[in-house]
């Protein structure tokens, strides 16, 4: 009841995109999302390139979204074993 996972930090660099930061662990793989819009539910959310089954480099892991634009986005992570 005392472990959860979320974002630590995200940078936007201009030209470049936004780099989003989360704790990792050695033993875990990561699946990093986004959408545009909550109302379309978790179908809305689709795995970014590269961004599936990430192995945790800990202490955190990191993922640049090579963004053309810097409009409203929403991300999500999912962790497996």
């Amino acid at each position: 009841s005392d472990s959860y996972l979320e974002f630590t930090s995200a940078d936007t660099t201009p030209g470049q995109g936004i780099v989003v930061y989360w704790p990792s662990a050695s033993n875990r793989f990561y699946n990093l999302s986004r959408t545009t819009n909550l109302l379309g539910g978790a179908n809305a959310f689709i795995i970014l390139p590269g961004a599936s089954n990430m192995p945790g480099t800990p202490p955190a892991n990191s993922y640049t979204d090579t963004l053309q634009n810097l409009n409203l986005y929403i991300y999500k992570i999912d962790v497996h074993e």
